[in-house]
């Protein structure tokens, strides 16, 4: 006797898999005349060369650096706290979502050597 309470209802599996089926959508392949990222630089340099560490994994610096990702601001982040698990897991979370963020590489620790070399740096640490 199996231990699922709840029986399987086959026929809402069948009904699924039709509409997924009837909802799909073709999408458009991928070819280089589509409009890219620019790759040139800005007025303020190329983005993708700049590095950022946001100092402090509270809610003020996790909105800083979810704001900073979305808009593709870097090519580097850093992300520096002392409370060690919480910014594992922090930085596990945000390299989890890279697939919406490519070009950015995260770094986190709770050491100020992951901020070397940085172009800006944003403290949001508190007592």
């Amino acid at each position: 006797m199996s231990s699922n309470i709840v029986p399987a209802d086959d026929r809402f599996r069948e009904h699924f898999k039709k509409w997924r089926a009837g909802a799909t959508v073709n999408t458009i392949p991928f070819t280089s005349d589509l409009p890219q990222k620019p790759s040139e630089d800005t007025p303020l340099g190329n983005f993708n060369s700049k590095k950022v560490t946001v100092v402090g994994m509270g809610q003020v610096g996790l909105g800083c650096v979810s704001a900073i990702l979305n808009q593709d601001l870097c090519g580097t982040l850093a992300m520096v706290d002392i409370a060690k698990q919480k910014l594992e897991g922090e930085a596990r979370d945000f390299q989890q979502g890279s697939a919406f963020h490519q070009t950015t590489t995260i770094l986190a620790s709770d050491q100020y050597d992951v901020s070397e070399g940085s172009d800006l740096v944003v403290i949001t640490a508190g007592v």
